[in-house]
């Protein structure tokens, strides 16, 4: 609940600002396991570590306060001691005046490859690419952090978003992949230049009224909720006809989808059919999920 107190003054935000919660679990799926498993329990605590005893920001924090998240490694290639990995990053906020969480980011990164050794520590200046293991934990560390206050305030996640984007800097002359722009259109190199461009802007002030003006005031005017919500769909979908198939418009969907079909499926039809016709532009490969709303 003391965490809610700083929807109503983002200026107490910056003074009890919160970091990261964050649950690990490592599982090894790799053909070949013959590694000793302590070594994943190992991992788990140091990268538990890493994220939940490093101070991110310049802000004071409280227990209470924490951002809820997820880092779940699945382990799927092992030579050495270097992983392969395709790991689900996620992260949630209250909603006011209720028990629920909603989802703010829910990513998959296939592409996180790493060194580990449990008897060294795990390092990380935010000046230089020391190691690939320290960089990824640290870029969506920050991302979280960024999408989170921006549920709260618009724009303001951008001093996060950039120390994230330092990150990607740093790391254009690492040899492993998912940093550099012509790896692939859906890696960090372009998570963050489409949440850092003019062109997509629109999709962090989605941020904010998705969760403060709609979810927010969901459980005492859920009319006025929704409304809001629309509105959010319209924006994206003027903002995808002027450039398609953005990267962080699907990141939306994955973290949003169940969450909207659950809102939407109480609405009454009017509502429903301009809800599921903008889903299903918005996000085709999902428009038999968002196709059940109707029933």
């Amino acid at each position: 609940m003391l965490r809610l107190i700083l929807l109503l003054v983002f200026s107490s935000k910056l003074l009890l600002a919160q970091e990261l919660n964050c649950k690990v679990e490592v599982v090894n799926t790799s053909a070949t396991q013959t590694e000793d498993p302590q070594i994943y329990k190992s991992m788990e605590k140091a990268v538990y570590e890493f994220m939940n005893n490093r101070k991110w920001t310049g802000h004071v924090f409280k227990a209470q306060e924490k951002i809820e998240c997820i880092i779940l490694i699945n382990i799927t290639g092992v030579s050495g001691g270097n992983y392969t990995a395709k790991t689900t990053i996620k992260s949630s906020r209250p909603v006011f005046n209720s028990s629920y969480n909603t989802v703010i980011l829910n990513h998959i990164d296939k592409e996180f490859t790493f060194a580990f050794n449990e008897f060294t520590p795990l390092e990380f200046n935010e000046n230089v690419h020391l190691n690939n293991f320290t960089s990824l934990l640290a870029f969506y560390a920050y991302v979280i952090i960024a999408l989170d206050y921006e549920s709260f305030q618009p724009r303001s996640g951008t001093t996060y978003l950039a120390k994230a984007n330092k990150i990607v800097s740093n790391a254009q002359g690492a040899p492993e992949k998912g940093w550099k722009s012509f790896e692939s259109n859906r890696n960090r190199y372009w998570m963050l230049e489409n949440y850092m461009s003019p062109k997509y802007q629109e999709i962090r002030i989605v941020n904010y009224d998705y969760h403060r003006k709609g979810m927010d005031v969901m459980s005492g005017d859920a009319k006025k909720a929704r409304a809001v919500v629309t509105n959010c769909l319209k924006k994206l979908l003027t903002m995808n006809r002027k450039n398609p198939n953005s990267m962080v418009i699907q990141m939306f969907f994955n973290a949003k989808n169940e969450e909207l079909v659950g809102m939407f499926k109480g609405a009454p039809l009017s509502e429903k059919t301009v809800a599921v016709d903008m889903l299903s532009r918005l996000d085709p490969t999902r428009a038999t999920k968002y196709s059940s709303i109707m029933e």
